[in-house]
């Protein structure tokens, strides 16, 4: 396995395990193939980070094409979660 697909693996994390298995090595040929260098641009891993994350809101229910209903009843789960993590996290430091 070549240096440029391992500093890969870590940004394709950001995509649920679903997506992986079904376009992960789809997505490390084409940054191996756009990438000129060695590294990766910060921009482009950036868009891949933020694409990912994207990924996982619709696979929970958050993202976008995803009927009203179920941004309506995600969303506030969401919020709640976040909100007991960032309660958790102050009680603890």
């Amino acid at each position: 396995m070549s240096e440029r697909r391992v500093r890969q693996r870590p940004l394709l994390r950001f995509y649920p395990r679903w997506w992986r298995e079904r376009y992960g090595e789809e997505l490390e040929a084409l940054l191996s193939q756009s990438s000129s260098a060695k590294r990766i641009s910060w921009r482009a891993r950036a868009d891949v980070a933020r694409a990912g994350l994207d990924e996982r809101l619709r696979d929970w229910g958050v993202g976008g094409g995803v009927p009203a209903y179920e941004r309506a009843r995600s969303g506030p789960l969401l919020v709640l979660v976040a909100w007991g993590r960032v309660r958790d996290r102050r009680r603890a430091g």
